[in-house]
């Protein structure tokens, strides 16, 4: 088994204020799956990723990893496991502004022994498997939201990974372009990867070959749907203005949750 999460809980803050966000979540992923973990906003889906690649250690359970248990390993074990196993992308592409694609792609490489031409030569064929022959001497900002996700891409298979972890990859994607992102990371699969998409999309999630929910936990339900106290009433002449602008307000707030058509999954 690839990666194997048994009752894993995670809770943060002090004492008596501590919030829970993850509660005995359990899943299994084999060799060669293409999974998606599927929960609302506030689930822990991002915590969960920060679980599955030992930056941070669950409360209890336990995560395995090729049939060892790395939240009982020290953080440069871990470490050793993110740079040689796994390759992370998230929806933020974190590449940095001043240096050409190439350049970002070699950051990953810093610790690897090998000639600068040898890294060139292997951030070309990153690039060539993603679709972005040529782009290498490009800096991130001549290049649009879809070619920076695959850059990020790229940069994620550089140190051949046996993993790619995608924590919400095509939140800032144009509806039109998911499904042209969500076809490569297929093929990237098709190639031998094992791939985790933590995702609140139905749209990505059908992409996958399997779906595993992640529930709010009850805190964090609560926390989230506190109410909030009334605003003081308004005059009378001025009802009927207050109700339209509440609605046109509704109604943006709506549009901008509804952006590229990513549905909810429900």
């Amino acid at each position: 088994m690839a990666f194997e999460v048994k009752k894993v809980s995670k809770s943060f803050g002090l004492q008596n204020r501590r919030r829970r966000v993850l509660k005995n979540f359990s899943m299994q992923v084999a060799d060669g799956e293409m999974v998606a973990i599927v929960g609302k906003k506030n689930s822990g889906k991002s915590t969960l990723m920060n679980i599955l690649t030992g930056m941070i250690r669950p409360d209890s359970g336990t995560v395995t990893v090729d049939g060892r248990k790395i939240n009982y390993w020290n953080p440069f074990q871990r470490a050793i496991l993110r740079s040689k196993r796994i390759g992370l992308v998230t929806r933020d592409s974190l590449l940095v502004p001043d240096l050409t694609i190439y350049e970002n792609l070699l950051v990953p490489m810093g610790h690897k022994f090998m000639t600068n031409k040898n890294k060139i030569r292997r951030a070309k064929e990153a690039l060539r498997s993603v679709g972005l022959k040529g782009v290498g001497k490009y800096f991130p900002a001549d290049l649009e939201d879809l070619e920076i996700q695959k850059v990020c891409l790229a940069r994620a298979i550089m140190t051949h990974p046996k993993y790619l972890v995608l924590d919400e990859p095509t939140g800032n994607l144009q509806s039109a372009d998911v499904d042209r992102y969500m076809d490569l990371v297929e093929i990237l699969n098709s190639s031998g990867y094992t791939v985790i998409v933590l995702t609140h999309s139905r749209r990505v999630a059908n992409h996958c070959q399997r779906l595993v929910p992640i529930a709010v936990t009850g805190e964090a339900r609560e926390e989230r749907e506190r109410p909030v106290e009334a605003p003081e009433e308004e005059p009378a002449e001025a009802e009927a203005d207050g109700k339209a602008a509440k609605a046109t307000s509704a109604a943006k707030r709506y549009e901008e949750d509804s952006a590229g058509e990513e549905e909810a999954y429900e």
